[in-house]
């Protein structure tokens, strides 16, 4: 997740002859009321086998793990983020959708993030650049902008700091570009499709003086006004159906420290059935884990226990990836190294899992880098399905998980070839960092990795 401190390839696919989303720009202005979602657990693998005697179900089919590279000018408008979202699907998944089969499409953790910069008002916080401490000063610009409803929830809230203040001052225009551009791409593609966001659950019953005050004034015409109906705000995957219908949420539980009371201020959500329920498709019975939740034992352990049989876990990775992370450590913690015990590990070792998703979110934002190498994994024996991110291809002493390891049914390259030597990797990771001046600054790889799975299947391993 996002931190406010300073910090052989695959080709892009060939974008599909589709409209830059104008026929989802028409959906926006439809009003889209607030949905309460139920919770979707099962208090047992047991239960959840019961639940499912004398249904037809389809167990398995076509699972996507988008790797986004975010860019400030996507927010200058709605216009501007639907198309982006639009374009990033039609190149990187449509070509590709399973026919007859059903296709998950999951994207990274906090891709709704940009919509908080979103049109005219957050104008001059766009314009922050990326030297040090750009970050910081776009939020508190951002926090100008949206002075009188900052002030509004303080009043409505009195205990919440002013940085909970600016998100729940954001509801009205985050969950209105998120909301009204996933359900529509998900009905316009077919797909099941799992997006996140940080933002505030809102409700859309404002009244007339909550509309003129915290209704953003670039809104379509006829649209319903967000209103946080709390003071929580929630780092959050929302999950569609093939209808464009949100039937599932899933909150994170544990925060990074950027995430916390110091910096973003984000609500930590309870592990339990309301919060993080298992979410049933005809895919197979999906558990999300988002970002550190999925290298918390004791989280992983809940979803298992409760039935999950996909990880899914949306990433933002804030900091480098092709770098040693903690030079506190003997030997220091190569970051890719220390990725190993997240989703790869918990599908490795729980008898439940088969299968493992975890698309990352990659590209500059303001002074902050995100980065990573996505990657499809799935319990299998050793010998199959080999792979190693970035610089770990080689084993290391003091690093388990050193050296080419089973499970990799997709990994997307790096922007160098893996096998690079770390001091090479480490290099083009500061060339692509925010303010490095190199030809390299931000160009990092935007790809999609796609598979299909099947859950009833003796061997979920072929070649």
């Amino acid at each position: 997740m996002v931190s406010l401190a300073s910090q052989a390839e695959l080709p892009r696919h060939r974008a599909a002859q589709r409209p830059p989303g104008s026929a989802l720009l028409n959906r926006i202005a439809a009003p889209i009321l607030a949905i309460e979602i139920s919770p979707g657990g099962r208090a047992t693998r047991r239960g959840a086998r019961e639940a499912r005697k004398g249904q037809e179900e389809v167990r398995g089919g076509r699972v996507f793990a988008v790797q986004y590279a975010q860019q400030l000018s996507f927010a200058e408008s709605y216009g501007a983020y639907v198309g982006a979202m639009d374009r990033l699907l039609a190149a990187q998944v449509v070509p590709y959708l399973a026919q007859g089969r059903p296709n998950l499409v999951v994207l990274n953790e906090d891709i709704g993030l940009l919509t908080a910069f979103m049109g005219r008002r957050a104008a001059v916080a766009r314009g922050c650049g990326s030297a040090p401490g750009a970050a910081l000063r776009a939020f508190g610009l951002l926090g100008d902008a949206y002075a009188p409803q900052v002030a509004y929830y303080q009043r409505r809230s009195p205990e919440v700091s002013a940085t909970r203040a600016l998100f729940l001052a954001l509801s009205d225009v985050m969950n209105r570009a998120f909301l009204s551009t996933f359900g529509p791409l998900a009905a316009r593609y077919g797909v099941y499709l799992i997006a996140g966001a940080c933002m505030a659950p809102a409700t859309t019953d404002a009244t007339a003086e909550e509309e003129v005050l915290l209704g953003d004034p670039e809104r379509p015409p006829g649209a319903p006004v967000y209103v946080a109906h709390g003071p929580a705000v929630y780092n959050a995957a929302y999950l569609w159906d093939p209808t464009g219908a949100v039937v599932g949420q899933s909150r994170k539980v544990n925060l990074t420290a950027e995430e916390g009371p110091g910096g973003l201020d984000l609500t930590p959500a309870t592990l339990g059935p309301t919060d993080v329920p298992i979410l049933d498709t005809p895919l197979g019975r999906l558990g999300v884990a988002i970002s550190l939740d999925a290298f918390v034992p004791s989280y992983v352990r809940y979803l298992h226990d409760h039935g999950a049989e996909i990880l899914v876990q949306p990433e933002a990775n804030s900091g480098l990836w092709a770098a040693y992370s903690d030079m506190t450590e003997d030997p220091p913690g190569w970051q890719p190294q220390t990725w190993m015990a997240s989703c790869w590990q918990a599908v490795q070792t729980y008898p439940g899992f088969r299968y493992g998703i975890n698309p990352f979110m990659v590209g500059n934002l303001f002074d902050i880098p995100f980065d990573g190498q996505s990657a499809i994994v799935v319990k299998c024996p050793p010998g199959r399905h080999e792979g190693y991110y970035a610089g770990n291809g080689a084993p290391v002493d003091g690093e388990p998980w050193s050296g080419p390891r089973s499970g990799f049914l997709r990994l997307a390259p790096w922007v160098l070839p893996s096998h690079f030597n770390r001091a090479a990797l480490q290099e083009r990771a500061i060339a692509l960092a925010p303010g490095s001046g190199a030809p390299e600054e931000n160009a990092y790889m935007e790809t999609c990795l796609w598979a299909d799975i099947d859950l009833d299947a003796a061997d979920p391993t072929p070649e």
